[in-house]
C-alpha cells in the first residue's frame, strides 16, 4: 500500500510527496534563471508553510534538497509512536470527520515536519515528546496538548513557543540534568499563550 519512497496511503497524500526520488538515483538537473546558491537558499530558509507548499509544488527539486512535511494536525495513537496527521486545516479535517488523517511511525519517517495548528500527545510512549522534537523542523502550533509524559524542558520550549492553548496533565518535565522544572519556568517559556490548563 505504501510508496517505495514514502511511508503514506498514496490515495491520500498530495502528489508532491509521492514522487521523491530514491537517494541512490540521480535527480534531473535543473535550469535555473538564477545562481544555484541562491536556490539552493530558498528551498532550505522557506518564509512559511505556504509558500513552501507552492515550491515543493511547483519543482519537486525543493522537497528533495530540504524535505519537509507540513502537517497541519498530529494525533497520537496508542501504539508506540503511530500517529495520526492530517495535511488539511483543523476545521476542514472535522469537516471530514477525520478520513482525510493518514496513520504514521514517526520514529521510522526520514523527512523533517513543520507543525502548523495543533498537536496531541496523549497516548503512545513516555517519551514521545523526544522522538517527535528529533524530526521537527518547525512549530508553529496553536493547541497543544501534553498527557502523562516524560519531557525535558528543552523539548517543551519548542513545542510551546508560538501555542496559545497549552494543556498539560500528569507530566514530568525535568531539566536535562533530571532536575524537576518548576511552574514559573514553563509559563515564562511561553510568552503567547493565552489559555493554560495544569
Amino acid at each position: 500500500m505504501a510508496a517505495s519512497s514514502s511511508i503514506f496511503a498514496t490515495d491520500v497524500v498530495p502528489t508532491f510527496y509521492r514522487k521523491r526520488a530514491r537517494p541512490s538515483c540521480p535527480t534531473k538537473k535543473q535550469n535555473w534563471p538564477f545562481k544555484e546558491s541562491l536556490i539552493y537558499y530558498i528551498s532550505k530558509n522557506p518564509s512559511s508553510a505556504k509558500v513552501y507548499q507552492k515550491t515543493i509544488q511547483s519543482c519537486k527539486y525543493f522537497f528533495e534538497k530540504n524535505p519537509v512535511l507540513v502537517v497541519s494536525k498530529l494525533k497520537v495513537c496508542k501504539r508506540n509512536v503511530e500517529c495520526d496527521i492530517c495535511f488539511n486545516d483543523f476545521i476542514e479535517c472535522i469537516k471530514n470527520e477525520g478520513k482525510c488523517c493518514v496513520k504514521i511511525d514517526i520514529a521510522k519517517l526520514s523527512s523533517k515536519i513543520w507543525f502548523c495548528d495543533e498537536l496531541d500527545i496523549a497516548d503512545g510512549a513516555k517519551n514521545f515528546a523526544s522522538v517527535l522534537c528529533s524530526k521537527l523542523y518547525r512549530c508553529e502550533i496553536n493547541r497543544l496538548k501534553i498527557t502523562n509524559k516524560v519531557i525535558l524542558f528543552d523539548d517543551l520550549r519548542l513545542l510551546t513557543a508560538s501555542a496559545k492553548e497549552i494543556v498539560l496533565c500528569a507530566n514530568k518535565i525535568t531539566f536535562n540534568d533530571g532536575k524537576p522544572v518548576m511552574l514559573d519556568k514553563i509559563l515564562e517559556s511561553s510568552p503567547i499563550v493565552t489559555e493554560f490548563f495544569l
